[in-house]
């Protein structure tokens, strides 16, 4: 999902000396999150949901940690194509189907009665877990029959790491207990768009319980702070329209709908005199523990939190601190805001601004990949015979199933019937799985003639002989009486008759004047019977093309007539549509157009950036965001850093965007910093509408070095073969 589009602005710090340290400094102070100290390794547990570190996988009954956030290491499968047929992948291990998805049945842990939910083929954890016991809540998290252990004896101020199931925060210390944690909490799971889905919950499940209801139906939602509806739209419930929880700000709202007002919210307000810690009271921060009074040198700076984001500053003057001046707000962001980017193959990260109005720590990658992109899977078509294929979209979702490679149906696999043929026999022919009739058989159970033949039987003598006629069941009736005279001349011609189709059968006169039994109905070696079809594969199966089926019937001659024209499957395009990552004319390549930047370092990823130098120079590029697979150009470029009394900018602007795509700019410090998502500046302007980027350097402080600028497709059909966009850089600081 592209990020919210807002005017391109600056990012810019006050002139004043003050004002300009407050950015260096408040992060440290007041809103820089810390990390939680990891879980050992090697858990025991039965599913990564048991594991206490966010992104740990249950490889084998034991935690073990992922070296990156979109890589599954030291684990049996990444898909469930690893595991066979009949076995599925669950958090990096093959597990056997024992259960079908959506089920629930009741389960019980120390913590109480719960249920369990079948996913992917596997009982997943009860929901009534145990979890890291949280200071300050009263409740005991962890079902240990504690409530609020190893929470006191803290100095005010003092801060800790802390966890709960959906990440990583810290508690501070306030009137000797350590309090509010700002771990991301577990909410009601809320069933939202598949393409950008979230596990509220954090139970390693997305979506859970969303899926299989029919297309236009509604049904009430709640998510704890009241109710709304939710519609069913491609067999997934989503689009819940009830307000949802958030995180506690200080604001005397109950945000997190939990019946409390500003409960577990505290902050820093150290001073240079020592330590100490507040909480939020009525939308107001209250009972701070710092000392306020101390001996100072001259010409010192003291930094404190005030008001709701902001920052206050005294000097030191004689050796004594001055008062305080005015509080300067300077948010980070807005509380409660969320962004999110891109990650792994077809994942997304989250961050949320927390209540000091500084970003939290991003969430681990969720990889909601069902499939690998260009993959292909067939199935059998839902009549049964046939199949069709979908293919894997750059989304890494499947695509629609294609049509069946079979026309409509004869008859249904495995049916058979069966006719009569020559001396009362029968013949039998089978459904094939193509749904049409296979060949018929050879004919079997025959009798001895046909009806009405006649025939006859040798008595002694010379050429005399008794007749005799086939009855209606193709069995010789009782012979008449000797007559003194024969059927036939011995070697006479043999007599020929038509049989069956298009055979031919023969009999010859004997010793005796008469006629011997018919032979064998013989038929041509590449004869058919009339009125039957002949089904093969026609086309191909490269690229979007898909196989269809060609017929031909059998004439009255006992011939196959020409195939007919091939129907079904999918046929290639006239040319390939540049960009879109499809081989549209099935001849094995998709069209692409890389620019030259992109055709020397694949300028895709920050550590492939495209080297510009720069060195003070200003720069000016064109260049393409040719297709869908091309969602980022990356440039490095070399920027100096002046000597000036005053602070100056580094501007990035983005224009002549081609018409209907929208690009988005980007400015890291380094190619590090862009790694990790942490940009300088952005500009995200919708659609085709210039956009620009003016950064501000810290006061005397030296920037130089090598910045990154990154221009990404705003949305996911945001690219152009043939239209270019222009990036201009000013390098001097």
């Amino acid at each position: 999902m592209p990020a919210p589009a807002h005017p391109a602005r600056p990012v810019r710090f006050s002139a004043s000396p003050l004002v300009a340290l407050l950015p260096a400094l408040l992060p440290a102070l007041l809103l820089a999150p810390l990390a939680c100290n990891p879980v050992p390794a090697d858990t025991p547990c039965a599913q990564s949901a048991d594991c206490l570190v966010p992104g740990d996988l249950c490889v084998l009954g034991v935690c073990r940690p992922q070296v990156a956030p979109d890589a599954v290491v030291s684990a049996e499968c990444a898909r469930d194509n690893d595991c066979g047929t009949a076995r599925r992948c669950v958090s990096g291990a093959c597990y056997d189907n024992d259960c079908g998805d959506g089920q629930t049945r009741p389960c019980a842990t120390q913590c109480g009665e719960g249920t369990q939910l079948c996913a992917g083929g596997v009982w997943r954890a009860c929901s009534a877990q145990p979890t890291n016991e949280l200071c300050g809540t009263g409740e005991d998290e962890d079902c240990d029959g504690l409530t609020d252990e190893a929470c006191g004896g803290c100095r005010d101020g003092d801060v800790r790491p802390c966890a709960t199931a959906c990440g990583g925060g810290q508690e501070r210390c306030v009137g000797g207990q350590f309090v509010g944690c700002d771990a991301p909490r577990p909410r009601l799971e809320a069933c939202g768009d598949p393409a950008d889905p979230a596990d509220e919950d954090c139970d390693g499940l997305l979506d859970e319980m969303c899926a299989d209801c029919r297309d236009g139906d509604a049904r009430a939602c709640d998510y704890g702070c009241g109710q709304g509806r939710e519609l069913c739209r491609d067999r997934t419930w989503r689009d819940c329209d009830a307000p949802a929880p958030r995180d506690e700000l200080c604001d005397a709202r109950d945000n997190d709908c939990d019946g409390a007002v500003d409960e577990d919210i505290t902050r820093d307000c150290s001073t240079l005199c020592g330590p100490g810690g507040e909480t939020c009271a009525g939308g107001q921060w209250v009972g701070c523990g710092a000392p306020d009074a101390c001996t100072c040198a001259d010409n010192l700076m003291d930094l404190q939190a005030c008001g709701r984001c902001g920052a206050r500053a005294r000097s030191c003057d004689g050796g004594v601190w001055s008062a305080w001046g005015a509080c300067v707000e300077q948010p980070q962001c807005e509380p409660g805001a969320e962004e999110r980017v891109a990650c792994g193959q077809c994942g997304a990260k989250r961050r949320q601004c927390g209540a000091t109005c500084g970003w939290g720590e991003w969430t681990e990658c969720i990889d909601d990949a069902a499939c690998a992109p260009g993959e292909r899977q067939e199935a059998p078509c839902p009549s049964g015979c046939g199949r069709q294929a979908r293919v894997c979209g750059e989304d890494c979702q499947w695509g629609a199933w294609g049509p069946c490679d079979a026309p409509a149906p004869e008859c249904d696999r495995g049916q058979t019937e069966t006719a009569p043929c020559e001396r009362c026999g029968a013949r039998a022919r089978a459904c094939t799985d193509q749904c049409a009739w296979g060949p018929w058989g050879p004919c079997e159970a025959q009798g001895a003639c046909e009806p009405g033949d006649v025939g006859y039987d040798p008595c002694p003598g010379s050429c005399v002989a008794r007749e005799k006629t086939c009855t209606a069941q193709c069995q010789w009736g009782a012979p008449g009486a000797c007559e003194p005279q024969g059927a036939c001349a011995p070697g006479q011609p043999d007599e020929v008759r038509a049989c069956g189709q298009c055979g031919e059968e023969r009999r010859a006169c004997t010793a005796s004047c008469v006629w011997g039994d018919w032979g064998a109905c013989d038929a041509p070696a590449d004869a058919c019977a009339p009125g039957d079809t002949e089904r093969a594969p026609c086309g191909t199966d490269v690229g979007i093309c898909a196989p269809g089926v060609q017929a031909r019937a059998c004439g009255a001659s006992c011939a196959w007539g020409p195939w007919g024209a091939c129907e079904g499957g999918v046929r290639p395009l006239s040319a390939d549509i540049c960009g879109n990552g499809l081989d549209d004319d099935c001849d094995g390549v998709s069209e692409r157009r890389p620019d030259s930047y992109e055709g020397l370092s694949d300028n895709n990823a920050c550590a492939r950036c495209a080297t510009l130098g720069g060195g003070g120079q200003p720069i000016t590029l064109t260049a393409t965001l040719d297709s869908v697979e091309d969602e980022w150009d990356y440039y490095c470029v070399q920027v100096v850093d002046g000597i000036s009394v005053i602070s100056e900018t580094l501007d990035v602007s983005l224009t002549r965007i081609p018409a209907g795509v929208d690009y988005d700019l980007y400015l890291y410090k380094s190619v590090a910093e862009c790694a990790a998502g942490r940009e300088l500046a952005s500009s995200r302007r919708a659609g085709s509408a210039d956009d620009a980027v003016s950064w501000t350097e810290s006061y005397w402080d030296d920037d130089g070095g090598v910045f990154v600028v990154g221009v990404r497709r705003g949305t996911p059909s945001s690219y152009s073969c043939t239209g270019a966009y222009t990036l201009t850089i000013d390098t001097d600081l």
